[in-house]
């Protein structure tokens, strides 16, 4: 399973769930999602500070397979025009190679990762990717 949050590290609070998996994460698929940071006149501005996503991954038997990778695009989107311009290229902005959670064997680890903000009214578009060695992904738990 794997959950993220905006701008908490309390993996409880589920007004702040902006992604969750259905549990079935396949190794080298992308999981596409967007984030729109300050764009809503309702709600207070996120501080520097409150801008980062709290990931939190349920290990398999075999964590030391797993890598795991947050990309992002290098271009806001507006979310007032329908037809928003894709980016061209994306950043790594979070990456953890296989076997740097070997010892994670069957355990919730919860990962701090910061973000760039963005300008009012406009969103970024991330992506994350979890690879297996083995090719099957987060499963066997």
């Amino acid at each position: 399973k794997v959950q993220l949050f905006l701008g908490t590290t309390d993996i409880f609070d589920s007004s702040r769930l902006i992604f969750e998996s259905d549990g079935n994460i396949q190794a080298g698929k992308d999981h596409e999602f967007m984030a729109a940071l300050n764009n809503d006149s309702t709600d207070p501005p996120l501080l520097p500070s409150e801008v980062f996503l709290t990931l939190e991954l349920r290990m398999d038997f075999y964590p030391g397979e797993i890598s795991v990778q947050l990309r992002m695009d290098n271009e806001e989107t507006s979310i007032n025009r329908e037809a928003a311009a894709k980016a061209k290229e994306d950043t790594v902005i979070f990456f953890r190679p296989p076997e740097y959670y070997k010892d994670r064997v069957n355990e919730i680890v919860v990962e701090r990762i910061s973000i760039p903000g963005t300008s009012p009214g406009a969103s970024r578009q991330f992506s994350f990717i979890i690879s297996d060695r083995y090719g099957d992904g987060l499963c066997c738990s």
